[in-house]
């Protein structure tokens, strides 16, 4: 049996490092929001909306909760996945030493099915369950987690990364889900169980302020500096539905280093709970917030050298879920969610970027150019020198950065 903490023993500080980084700045972060933490029980934290459902504990609560369940689960799954030699098939055209390495062939996949459940359990704990909006959360988070584990299945079983679900048949099933998802939300909010804006602002919150006292010495909040408004009525929900198999699909991408997409994750969730805390819609943020300690749980396991990788189990649900809580709660929440994001968005359009850059010069050449070494982006960071943990560790406190700026322009 292989023992997989006496190998690459040289990274294994730093692995263990940015585990510990991420989960203190997160759980502190949280913290600071408990002061307003009482009155969340009884009505939302802004003046927007109302909240329904008597929630209880404080953020941090509900960031620890499901962080040590998420850490419990996965490394209980860990163990048995290990007996089973459910071992992740890794990709051909990957960097060459993922191949080679001893800890990455022997790694353990699909821990999504432990890491998404334990976040999901903590949000109805102290959502009471008793929220539509987020029950229908809970729900769409767990169908696109029924998507990655069918397609984990399928790799596992031929032990080859190329099987699973086809890519359209992969697709077809996102956009099914997402799509019946924006149609529970439409109905409760015509409704008015959970009333939904379909105007997406373009907010600049902090930013618009700060500018605006440069212009004219005070803050006011004048819409036309802070804020810019769209109506959408009806392709919000379109809007929506491509938000989610969007960020699902992005998650997806980045999740190819030990620990790179469950630590931007738990920034990310982190971050949208605030917005959606700040925003009025208190039990959606409870999710985010929960979901962001079930993904930080999971570095126990999935830190440098992992131990288990999330596959698309956990992928697939984590960013269908970022994006159906941004659907959730309304216009003002996309754009937010996109700042928040951003890392997924350059991982994404590097793919697309190289893709395209490689046809079209091959188109009027008759010879391929990459504009990357690899895409996605981190895999031309790892090519160029860079150890894993570094290029984790970068594109999180490029995430964190986000995360910061994503918040401030929310509620412009």
């Amino acid at each position: 049996e292989v023992d997989l903490e006496s190998l690459d023993a040289p990274e294994i500080k730093g692995g263990g490092v940015l585990l510990r980084v991420v989960a203190f700045a997160l759980a502190a972060w949280c913290h600071a929001l408990a002061p307003l933490g009482g009155r969340w029980g009884q009505a939302a934290a802004s003046a927007k909306t109302a909240t329904a459902v008597a929630l209880f504990a404080t953020p941090l609560q509900w960031f620890g909760v499901a962080f040590f369940l998420s850490a419990i689960a996965s490394g209980g799954l860990a163990r048995l996945l290990r007996e089973a030699k459910a071992f992740q098939p890794i990709r051909a055209e990957g960097p060459a030493k993922h191949a080679s390495s001893r800890t990455k062939t022997k790694t353990p996949t699909a821990g999504g099915v432990a890491l998404v459940p334990a976040g999901c359990l903590a949000a109805l704990i102290f959502t009471r369950a008793a929220d539509p909006a987020t029950n229908a959360v809970v729900v769409c988070t767990l169908l696109f987690l029924a998507i990655g584990f069918k397609d984990d299945l399928g790799k596992l079983r031929a032990k080859n990364n190329d099987a699973g679900l086809s890519p359209r048949v992969k697709l077809a099933a996102q956009v099914l889900v997402a799509s019946a998802f924006v149609s529970v939300v439409a109905a409760l909010s015509s409704a008015d169980v959970a009333p939904v804006s379909t105007t997406v602002t373009f907010g600049f919150g902090v930013v618009g302020a700060l500018w605006e006292h440069f212009l004219t010495g005070q803050v006011t909040g004048l819409s036309g500096i802070t804020s810019l408004a769209v109506s959408m009525g009806r392709f919000y929900y379109a809007l929506a539905a491509f938000a989610i198999v969007s960020e699902s699909n992005a998650v997806n991408v980045a999740d190819g280093l030990d620990g790179l997409a469950a630590s931007l994750c738990a920034v990310a969730f982190v971050a949208l709970g605030v917005v959606c805390l700040a925003g009025g819609r208190a039990e959606l943020g409870c999710f985010a917030i929960a979901m962001g300690g079930a993904s930080a749980g999971f570095l126990v396991v999935n830190r440098h050298p992992a131990s288990m990788f999330m596959g698309d189990s956990g992928s697939l649900a984590l960013g269908g879920a970022l994006g159906a809580v941004a659907a959730a709660a309304g216009g003002w929440a996309v754009f937010p969610l996109f700042v928040i994001t951003l890392v997924f968005v350059a991982e994404v359009l590097s793919v697309i970027f190289q893709v395209g850059w490689f046809k079209w010069t091959k188109k009027r050449t008759g010879e391929g150019k990459r504009l990357f070494r690899m895409a996605p982006l981190h895999h031309h960071l790892e090519l160029g020198g860079w150890g894993e943990v570094k290029v984790v560790s970068i594109l999180v406190a490029f995430g964190a950065i986000c995360a910061v700026v994503g918040v401030a322009v929310a509620g412009g």
